[in-house]
């Protein structure tokens, strides 16, 4: 195992105590960027090329300019997830991120080219925190501050700019210091987490909030596919607290802990506060489309 990660910054691969971009870099002095975040099992990127699309897609949205062909950001990320896969610890996965930028800036615009830097990561640091959820359940909070309004920034571009998840991160956490936030919409409406999408079952149905303004998360579609393949009814709508406190069942779904009980709302205990049948179910039916024991992974490094 080496111990010296790789970066891509605009067409160079440098290690990372080399890896540099200007402060006055968009990214950097205003959160101006896109970002899109893949992991792996069994050393390969999982859905890749939903994940390109929708890092397309944000691009697109922002209005950015990117100047590789989706063929070629397919060649230059493998390139890049086999040149780091050697620094990850015997038994581990890891995640690839992209970030896009407008680039440097001068005092009002953008006055350079776009800027495009990969990075990579081991999943156990992260994963390792949580496994003890995937027995027990986790604590999900609505905070008092709002997912972003989509008529000011679609949530469906996944952009750099996060003030208000850190902020809900803080908030949850002043409720319960393991808690997790679950934003409200301005309606009212339970939207999605700091990351990750969130589904309920209720008397046998699977509800999630409608894609009208969340992200559209990869794992929280793989989710449905796979319910719906097991004969569950999925239901996509507008979904709010009394939803949640009333489920018979809930749970979280993201790009690295790919399905994590709920079991706890707001204080309140979720069906019978342990992990649902349906849940578990879940959990068991992504093992096996995806060949590898998530949950396994996060115990071993914990």
């Amino acid at each position: 195992m080496t111990k010296e990660r790789m970066v891509y910054i605009n067409g160079d691969m440098v290690p990372e105590n080399e890896a540099k971009i200007s402060i006055f870099d968009s990214a950097v002095l205003i959160g101006d960027a896109v970002l899109e975040t893949t992991r792996t099992f069994n050393h390969k990127l999982f859905r890749w090329t939903e994940h390109r699309n929708r890092l397309l897609r944000s691009i697109n949205g922002a209005r950015l300019n990117f100047d590789l062909t989706p063929k070629e950001l397919d060649e230059v990320t493998q390139e890049f997830l086999l040149a780091n896969l050697p620094t990850l610890a015997p038994g581990d996965e890891g995640g690839v991120g992209h970030l896009i930028s407008r680039g440097r800036m001068g005092l009002v615009l953008p006055t350079t080219t776009t800027t495009f830097v990969m990075y990579f990561f081991p999943l156990s640091r992260g994963l390792s925190k949580k496994a003890i959820y995937y027995e027990k359940g986790c604590h999900v909070v609505t905070p008092a501050t709002r997912h972003m309004h989509p008529l000011t920034v679609d949530p469906k571009i996944k952009y750099r700019s996060r003030l208000h998840f850190s902020l809900a991160d803080e908030e949850a956490r002043l409720v319960d210091p393991e808690a997790i936030p679950l934003m409200l919409d301005h309606q009212g409406n339970l939207t999605e987490g700091t990351g990750w999408n969130f589904f309920l079952v209720c008397r046998g149905e699977l509800l999630t909030a409608s894609e009208r303004n969340i992200l559209q998360g990869v794992s929280r579609m793989t989710t449905i596919e796979l319910a719906r393949g097991l004969g569950l009814t999925v239901k996509e709508q507008d979904l709010q607290s009394y939803h949640a406190v009333t489920a018979d069942e809930a749970f979280i779904t993201s790009t690295g802990m790919c399905v994590m009980p709920v079991t706890r709302f707001n204080g309140q205990l979720v069906g019978d506060g342990k992990p649902g049948k349906l849940t578990l179910d879940l959990m068991n039916r992504w093992k096996e489309h995806v060949d590898f024991d998530f949950v396994a992974h996060a115990k071993r490094f914990t």
